[in-house]
C-alpha cells in the first residue's frame, strides 16, 4: 500500500482525487473506500490505497490510476519505538525456544 492525501471528494457524486506522497494524482471512487475510519471521505484526511491502472482518467488529471482498498491511515516516521514495559511483556511471552535464540 501506498499513502497519499485526499484532494477533493464529493459525497453527493461519490467520486474525488487523491494525491499520493508522490505528488500522483489518483482518482477515487468510493467503491474504493473499506469502512476502515473512512465512511465519510473529506478532504485533507491521510488514507493508504492500493492503484491499479484504468481507462477511466478523471477530466484528463489522474494519470489513468484507480485508488483501491483505501483506508483512514496516519503516517508514521521512522522505526517504532517499544517502552519499555512492552519490551517486557513481549519477552514473558516467549517460549524457552525463542529466548535461547
Amino acid at each position: 500500500m501506498i499513502y497519499g492525501t485526499i484532494k477533493w471528494f464529493d459525497l453527493n457524486r461519490g467520486i474525488g482525487v487523491i494525491t499520493t506522497d508522490e505528488g500522483t494524482d489518483v482518482f477515487m471512487p468510493y467503491s474504493a473506500v473499506l469502512s476502515n475510519g473512512l465512511r465519510y471521505p473529506a478532504e485533507g484526511q491521510t488514507v493508504a490505497l492500493e492503484v491499479e491502472p484504468t481507462t477511466h482518467n478523471y477530466m484528463n488529471a489522474t494519470n489513468g490510476l484507480r485508488a483501491r482498498s483505501v483506508v483512514a491511515a496516519e503516517r508514521t516516521t521512522g522505526p517504532e519505538v517499544w517502552t519499555k514495559a512492552q519490551v517486557l511483556a513481549t519477552r514473558e511471552n516467549l517460549s524457552f525456544e525463542e529466548q535461547a535464540g
